[in-house]
């Protein structure tokens, strides 16, 4: 991630899990995402905070400060287990 370390990723999951009303027909999986492009486009504006992008460049000996405007791609899945068939 450019603009989300994951200590923040983990924090949008709990905080959208925490939400007493979605949106009608808004899953889960679809909400989640939706708060994470929010959050990680409002992040790339930041011009002085220290993203994980910017932490990642200093460390290979660049200077960058900031979010990193990007194109943005969440993709949230839900892993459900199958109930077991009845013997």
């Amino acid at each position: 991630w450019d603009n989300l370390f994951d200590e923040e990723i983990l924090q949008a999951i709990h905080d959208e899990r925490q939400q007493p009303h979605r949106e009608p027909g808004l899953s889960f999986p679809q909400a989640v995402s939706e708060r994470l492009v929010a959050l990680s486009y409002k992040l790339a504006q930041h011009r002085s905070r220290e993203s994980p992008f910017a932490k990642k460049a200093k460390a290979a000996g660049y200077r960058f400060i900031g979010g990193k405007m990007d194109d943005v791609t969440v993709v949230v899945c839900s892993i459900v287990r199958e109930p077991e068939p009845d013997s």
